[in-house]
């Protein structure tokens, strides 16, 4: 895979910088909707900057994901769930990571320890969208996963 571009993730109306995030996929693209709909593998590494609480990870995560689909499927929530008992809390130079891979869901790794994978195409897209989609995060870490600049 190649890098298709890092962005940087900050919260707070201090505008307090969180994570970096690097997207590498087969194919780069500048076209959200085509990395969104890939089937190709893609991962995801989130490199955090600060620690985070498990908490705080994971209201975060239920946010983006209801964010992403309001109405709330039953099945989509499940794999949320799951997703969210994986995760733990986040210190300052630790690394998140998501491999998509097509047919099979989302791989979910803790430093090198993989977790688990959360099932299904479906859960990738729209995992894919919480960065990529209309409403990410931030407008900076969307830009620049999507190889823009990194601010």
């Amino acid at each position: 895979m190649t890098l298709n571009g890092i962005g940087l993730q900050k919260m707070t109306f201090l505008r307090v910088d969180v994570y970096v995030g690097a997207l590498y996929v087969a194919a780069i693209s500048r076209d959200p909707k085509a990395l969104i709909d890939s089937g190709s593998p893609q991962k995801l590494i989130l490199h955090f900057l600060r620690s985070v609480n498990v908490r705080d990870v994971r209201d975060q995560w239920t946010k983006d994901f209801v964010h992403v689909v309001p109405d709330r499927p039953a099945s989509l929530m499940q794999r949320v769930a799951m997703l969210n008992t994986w995760l733990s809390d986040m210190k300052s130079g630790q690394r998140l990571t998501f491999v998509r891979q097509p047919g099979a869901g989302i791989e979910v790794y803790i430093g090198d320890v993989l977790k688990g994978t959360v099932p299904g195409d479906d859960f990738s897209r729209v995992f894919m969208s919480i960065w990529l989609g209309a409403a990410p995060p931030s407008a900076g870490l969307r830009a620049g996963l999507l190889g823009g600049p990194c601010d």
